[in-house]
This record gives structure tokens, sequence and C-alpha cells, in this order.
């Protein structure tokens, strides 16, 4: 008798457990239709959040390579490298699309590696240093080689203001920066964390903020000068001298929150060049070296 409740129960545990994944198939071929209606209608971050979706419930290789293509045509090359690696580790090594995805693999790290940042113009003997690194004299008719992602970019040379300028690079892509230095001190262009520069804005609310604060001491004086000449705690002068101090004490409260508020505000936001610099994002569009081929795979 308990043999036979024993079978009835893992039966119907492994018809649930079939009916479970049968179900996480269903679902999963669903939004692989679907990343394939995104994908060939262009929209390739869709695709890749789908195909993502339906590759968490039904880890099918070939999902992966269309992955792979669709980060492709998004420009991020590390991720398609990844997903055709997944790709290729599980699939036969005699498959044609493993094949493929070797050739991908090695295009796109030569790729990767070419991402790049050039410099026009500028000083002669001008000084480049990138996050922090210096990185020789101008003119420089090669690519600095770089690292996908932002980068800081600082110009020196004597006599001239610094020239600063944030780039952002993709992977494989090569960014130009036109470099215009203007006479001046060198290293009187601002840092954002707070060593060769301040705010405008920040300073602006800081002094904004004294001068209410100021004002606030000057009410204040006013309040105890009416509170002095009043006959007693009621009364008309009573009253005057009780709301001009209430005036007081806000102009305090609001001048002091917005000088704390303007010296954070001085360190924190991208100092104003004026004529000192320049600071530019960039952000190159470079076409992916993509081989194309159409979506793969059917559920």
């Amino acid at each position: 008798m308990l043999g036979r409740f024993v079978s009835a129960l893992t039966t119907g545990s492994l018809v649930l457990c079939l009916t479970a994944a049968a179900a996480a198939q269903e679902d999963a071929r669903a939004l692989f239709m679907q990343g394939q209606a995104a994908y060939e209608t262009g929209d390739y971050n869709t695709a890749v959040r789908l195909w993502t979706r339906a590759y968490e419930l039904d880890d099918r290789p070939l999902l992966q390579y269309n992955l792979a293509q669709a980060y492709e045509r998004l420009g991020q090359l590390d991720q398609a490298v990844t997903a055709y690696r997944i790709y290729i580790d599980h699939t036969p090594g005699d498959d044609q699309r493993a094949t493929n995805a070797r050739a991908r693999i090695a295009s796109l790290e030569q790729r990767v590696g070419q991402t790049s940042i050039t410099l026009t113009g500028g000083v002669q003997g001008a000084h480049v240093v990138i996050d922090g690194s210096d990185r020789g004299l101008l003119p420089r008719p090669d690519a600095f080689h770089v690292d996908p992602g932002s980068h800081r970019i600082v110009v020196r040379a004597d006599g001239y203001a610094d020239f600063v300028s944030t780039v952002a690079v993709s992977a494989g892509q090569q960014a130009s920066v036109a470099v215009e230095m203007q006479p001046g001190t060198s290293g009187t262009a601002p840092n954002t964390l707070g060593g060769g520069g301040i705010s405008t804005v920040g300073l602006i609310v800081a002094l904004g903020g004294a001068g209410l604060v100021i004002g606030g001491a000057i009410v204040g004086g006013v309040a105890l000068g009416q509170a002095g000449s009043a006959p007693g705690n009621t009364g008309p002068e009573a009253d005057g001298a009780r709301t001009t101090a209430l005036v007081a004490d806000i102009l305090f409260g609001l001048g002091g929150a917005a000088v704390v508020a303007g010296v954070v505000l001085m360190f924190v936001l991208e100092p104003d060049l004026g004529g000192s610099g320049a600071s530019a994002r960039f952000v190159p569009v470079v076409g992916p070296d993509f081989a194309g081929g159409a979506v793969q795979g059917q559920f």
C-alpha cells in the first residue's frame, strides 16, 4: 500500500514537472516570436530584452546566437562576444553557425581593440592627460587607444588655459575631438572634483544665501527695536514686533540653507569654463561592422 502511494506521488510530481517545463517552453516560444518581430522592425533593444527572458525560461543555445546579432546591431560588442561564446560552448564544433560565431568573435575583438580618441588642433607641445594619465604631447597624428566608456581629456600648455572635454566612446568606435585652447593661465580649467575651479551657479546661490542672512540680521534688528518701544506684550506695536521677528527667522533659515546648498553646488556641479577652455561630450556614431544574417532557429 505504501509502495503504491509513493509511486503515485512520484508520478504526480513528474507530471507536474513536465507540465511546468512545457508551459515554460511555450512562454519562451512566444517571447522568441515577439523578439523576432521586434528585430525585423529594427527594435533591437526590445529584441534583446525578450530573447533574454526567453533564454531564462528555455536555455536553447541558438537564442544566444540571435542575441549576439542584436547586440552587434546595437554596437554593444562586448555583449555580442559573450553571447557568441555561450553559443559556441553549447554547440557541436562542426556546426556551421559555431564556425561563423568564431569568425565574428575574432572580428569583434579586433574592433574593440581599435576603440580610440583622436585629437586635432591644440598647441604644439601641449601635454595630453586622459583619465589622469599622461599620454604624451601634441601634435599627435595617431589615435589614443582607450577602453570603451567615458573619458576625461585635459590638454595643458604654458600660457594657455586648460582644455577639458568629456568623451563617451562605445566599443569599436573612433571619437574625434577638436582641441581649442585660449590664451590664459595654465591650470585654470575647472575640475569636477574641486581641485581646479568652482561652479558659478553654486557661487551665485551661496552669495544669494549670504544676502538673505544679512537681510535677516537687519530685519531682526528692526524687530528688537520695535519690541523695545512697545509698551507691553500686547497691542499693535507688540504684534508688529513679533511679525518682524518671524520674517527675520524665515530669512535666516532660507539664507543659511542657500549658503550650504551653494557651497555644495560649487564643488559638485561642472564648473563654468568661460574663456578658459571648453568642455563637451562627443558621442560619435560609427556603424558596426555587421556581417548580417537573419534570426536563426525555430521553437
